[in-house]
């Protein structure tokens, strides 16, 4: 693992996400952390890119809906997410 806590790591990535002028989200799974990362973020009005080169259909709905920008691959992913930051 990481070390420490579950509140120390959990706080420390918050503290991140704070600091961040974009999120670059890979989505190659259902993960409980992205999906929580991109939700804070999204909550937080911090842009959130999503790079998912497999998903099913409607796998995407809540992040298309949200305003997440959505890549399907990753130098894609990566522009997107440096042009979101720069904003």
């Amino acid at each position: 693992g990481f070390g420490g806590s579950s509140s120390s790591i959990a706080n420390a990535d918050l503290r991140g996400l704070d600091g961040c002028d974009a999120v670059l989200a890979v989505l190659d799974g259902r993960d409980p952390g992205t999906l929580f990362e991109i939700g804070y973020a999204t909550k937080s009005c911090i842009p959130v890119v999503v790079f998912s080169e497999n998903a099913l259909p409607g796998d995407l709905t809540m992040f298309e809906g949200s305003g997440c920008t959505i890549a399907g691959d990753l130098s894609t992913a990566v522009y997107q997410a440096v042009w979101a930051a720069m904003r």
